[in-house]
């Protein structure tokens, strides 16, 4: 999201900025390591840009700072954002996620907006003791499925804007390990210091 006092209508017009200006632009984040500091950082190398991160104690100052200006850019959740977007205070320019939001399905993904192969996704799992028994994590398992599939979830999905996705648990355990190693990868190659 950006500041819409600020001339960005696309992701494509921030990265044009940000490659004839490098090091003008930054972006907020609730702190060092973040999701939301990481998925700048990853935005940054994908698109080829140099942007300043700029380090909070939490999201609430970050966004009151990009909402008064001193800021130009934030990554953030979706619930988080949506009443300063719909109330025209800050832009969305796109979702992070590999498909378009519920609650913004007019948004395009940073993926479609240029920046091909960006994927940014938080994300819940449900998990049990090692040496649960197998029928009884196929019961949680077919538990979890069958609320999904519930109308109060499919609420959720359009307001909140969160996507719920149901599969196996060798399926989710591959998804872990997967997006572990995306963003043990993100934090190497930003060079992140535990500070």
């Amino acid at each position: 999201m950006v500041n819409p006092k600020l001339p960005f209508m696309s992701i494509q017009d921030v990265i044009a900025y940000a490659r004839a200006n490098p090091g003008k632009l930054n972006f907020g984040s609730p702190g060092i390591g973040s999701s939301p500091h990481l998925a700048g950082e990853i935005f940054k190398s994908m698109a080829h840009v140099d942007i300043t991160h700029v380090p909070y104690k939490g999201s609430a100052p970050a966004l009151t700072d990009l909402l008064g200006g001193q800021i130009q850019m934030i990554f953030s959740t979706v619930p988080a954002a949506a009443s300063y977007v719909r109330s025209g205070q800050l832009r969305a320019l796109a979702v992070t996620s590999a498909q378009r939001s519920a609650a913004y399905p007019d948004l395009p993904t940073v993926a479609e907006a240029g920046v091909t192969g960006y994927l940014v996704e938080g994300w819940y799992g449900l998990y049990a003791p090692t040496g649960t028994a197998p029928d009884v994590v196929n019961l949680l398992n077919a538990s979890v499925a069958k609320a999904i599939g519930a109308g109060v979830f499919k609420a959720i999905e359009t307001n909140e804007g969160l996507m719920f996705v149901p599969g196996t648990p060798e399926a989710f355990g591959r998804f872990v390990l997967e997006d572990a190693a995306r963003w043990q990868n993100a934090v190497k190659d930003a060079n992140i210091q535990v500070q």
